[in-house]
């Protein structure tokens, strides 16, 4: 299973590593990065956060955030399986989740380890 994630927080990251054990697992920390490491592949999951760079409650117009991402990616994420977008920032998450609609993928917002983040996740290991 290949598991693609873009997060930028430490214990965040700590997180997706100890639960993904045993699978192809690549962690992007900025959306330029992402953009690069989502084309070279083929993905069963994809978990995405919005704010990046430490910051937190991003506009969405920022260069540097999972929306900016989708906007350059958004078609090739909307293929995927299954997606989360995990960010705790409700504004930006509603805008990622605005941008996969366009490619005809419904999901819900999954804040971080809630239980529908969990429940999104833990079905696919």
């Amino acid at each position: 299973m290949r598991v693609f994630v873009l997060e930028d927080d430490p214990m965040r990251l700590a997180w997706f590593w100890s639960h993904f054990q045993g699978t192809e697992l690549t962690c992007c920390t900025d959306a330029a990065d992402a953009v690069r490491a989502f084309r070279d592949g083929r993905w069963d999951v994809v978990s995405l956060d919005h704010d990046l760079g430490g910051q937190t409650f991003v506009d969405s117009a920022d260069k540097n955030t999972g929306a900016e991402f989708l906007r350059q990616c958004g078609a090739e994420v909307a293929a995927c399986p299954v997606v989360a977008v995990h960010s705790y920032n409700q504004a930006g998450a509603a805008r990622m989740i605005a941008l996969l609609q366009d490619y005809g993928k419904s999901i819900e917002w999954t804040p971080f380890r809630s239980a529908s983040h969990l429940e999104a996740l833990m079905g696919v290991k």
